[in-house]
């Protein structure tokens, strides 16, 4: 798929009345943007490390499959605001699918359990629970709890677990909601 196309299948999804304020176009949000390094890919697209307005940010820039999960991801980082450490949402973008959100410094809990003591990492492991009840009362569920999509930050004694990448998240009384699929992600994994 060409980008022209992908943009256009962009505009077709329509950006709700929901993200306002925080939708600009593309060459308003370039404008504004420059790219540090690649954080990495998945499914739904590209994450950058970027300066925005002068501050570091993450932009998920998206694969032509991907669009519409941009979107929602926008709505639901919005409407949770922070809750169980989701970055907070900067801006998107009206005519490509790339979102601007906030950058959390840090490591993913993969990363963090390689070095870090038995005791450290029970702790934050509590604190991953604690972050997805926050999200849950919060209306909201995950839906791709892993450790790349859980970032450990802070110092020994003083650690915090922030969840990311909410692309599968869902309103916790959509019928999406698929729990077996977050049971299925933990078996063999740290958490």
């Amino acid at each position: 798929m060409s980008v022209g196309s992908l943009a256009q299948e962009f505009k077709g999804l329509g950006v709700s009345e929901v993200l306002g304020e925080y939708v600009m176009t593309h060459r308003e949000l370039m404008r504004e943007v420059r790219v540090i390094k690649n954080l990495g890919s998945g499914v739904a697209g590209v994450a950058s490390l970027v300066t925005y307005r002068g501050q570091r940010a993450c932009m998920k820039t998206g694969h032509a499959c991907g669009a519409p999960n941009l979107l929602q991801e926008a709505e639901i980082l919005l409407k949770v605001a922070g809750a169980g450490g989701a970055p907070r949402l900067y801006a998107v973008c009206r005519d490509e699918p790339v979102l601007i959100m906030e950058y959390i410094e840090g490591q993913t809990f993969l990363e963090f359990c390689s070095g870090a003591s038995f005791t450290d990492r029970e702790y934050v492991k509590a604190d991953i629970m604690r972050k997805l009840k926050e999200l849950h009362s919060a209306g909201f569920v995950h839906n791709d709890v892993h450790e790349a999509n859980v970032i450990v930050c802070g110092t020994p004694g003083h650690y915090s677990a922030r969840l990311i990448d909410l692309g599968y998240a869902r309103e916790a009384t959509e019928p999406q909601v698929r729990l077996d699929r977050i049971r299925a992600g933990m078996i063999g994994s740290y958490l």
